[in-house]
C-alpha cells in the first residue's frame, strides 16, 4: 500500500505518451515507484480520487473531462465487508453439526454476496467464475468509498493541482494490492463446497477460512475503519487435532475470542 491518504484535491491526468494505460509497452515514462514486476493486476482505491481526475483540453477549447469514466470498475467495499463478516460468522457460539452447516451456509452466502459483479476482476486473475445462475449481479445503485479496478486501465501519472510536475500514479494515490481479498473470498467460497461430511471436516474448514480472512485483512485494517468495521486480530490459537481428545464437544479453536 501506498500514496497518500484520501482525496488529494483536482488531480490532472498527466498528458504523456501512453498516459492513460499501463500498458506492456516499455516506452514513455514509466512508473519508478512500482516496478512492473510488482504491480499488482487489481488495485483498491479511493472512489473520490478517480472522480477528482480530469483530462484538460490543450487548447482550452472543451471543458476537462474525466478519463476514467469509462473506466471499468467495481465497488470495492463488497470485498472488505464480506470478509470482515466471514471473519465473524467463524466464531460460532455452537458446534453441533447442525450448527456447523449453519454457520459454512452463512459464510456461503456471504462469499456470494462479497462477489456479486465481480465476474471480469476473477477473469483477471485467471480465477474461476460462477454461473449467472449462481451469481447474479446486483445492479442496485450503491454509495461505496473504494472501487476495485485493473491496474492497467489507470493513469500512469498525475499531477496535483498546484503541483509543477506529473508523479507516478501509485505515489499520489492511496491504494492497495486488490488481488489478495478477491483471491481469498473466492477460496472461501470453494471451501465451503468442500466434502465436509464430519464435525471435524467441518470446524477445520471453518478454522482454514478464519485464518484466511483475518491474513487478507489484517494489513488493510484501516481501511476497514474507513467504512466503519472494526479491525481484525489474527487468530493465536492453530487448529489441532488434540483439541478433540481434550474435549470433542467444544473443539477449542473455534472458540477463541
Amino acid at each position: 500500500m501506498g500514496g497518500e491518504t484520501g482525496t488529494v484535491g483536482r488531480i490532472y491526468a498527466a498528458r504523456l505518451r501512453h498516459a492513460y494505460h499501463l500498458s506492456k509497452d516499455t516506452s514513455g515514462v514509466d512508473d519508478p515507484s512500482m516496478p512492473k514486476e510488482r504491480r499488482p493486476k487489481l488495485a483498491l482505491v479511493y472512489s473520490g480520487d478517480l472522480l477528482s481526475m480530469e483530462e484538460k483540453d490543450p487548447k482550452g477549447i472543451r471543458p476537462p473531462t474525466n478519463p476514467l469514466e469509462k473506466l471499468d470498475l467495481v465497488v470495492g467495499d463488497s470485498l472488505l465487508i464480506a470478509l470482515r463478516g466471514v471473519v465473524s460468522a467463524t466464531y460460532a457460539r455452537e458446534t453441533s453439526l447442525v450448527a456447523l452447516e449453519k454457520t459454512l451456509g452463512e459464510i456461503r452466502r456471504l462469499a456470494i454476496d462479497g462477489l456479486r459483479g465481480m465476474g471480469g476482476m476473477l477473469a483477471t486473475l485467471r480465477l474461476k467464475r460462477l454461473g449467472p445462475g449462481e451469481l447474479p449481479d446486483d445492479e442496485s445503485p450503491k454509495v461505496h468509498k473504494f472501487s476495485l479496478v485493473r491496474t492497467r486501465d489507470l493513469p500512469r501519472r498525475l499531477r496535483v493541482e498546484g503541483e509543477a510536475k506529473a508523479r507516478p500514479f501509485f505515489e499520489i494515490i492511496k491504494w492497495a494490492d486488490g488481488g489478495p481479498p478477491l483471491t481469498a473470498l473466492r477460496k472461501i467460497l470453494s471451501l465451503t463446497f468442500g466434502e465436509l461430511v464430519t464435525r471435524k471436516a467441518q470446524v477445520k474448514a471453518i478454522w482454514e477460512i478464519r485464518k484466511l480472512a483475518a491474513e487478507t485483512l489484517a494489513p488493510v485494517n484501516d481501511w476497514l475503519e474507513e467504512i466503519d468495521l472494526e479491525p481484525v486480530a489474527m487468530p493465536t490459537r492453530q487448529y489441532d487435532e488434540d483439541d478433540w481428545e481434550d474435549d470433542p464437544e467444544h473443539p477449542q479453536c473455534l472458540e477463541e475470542r
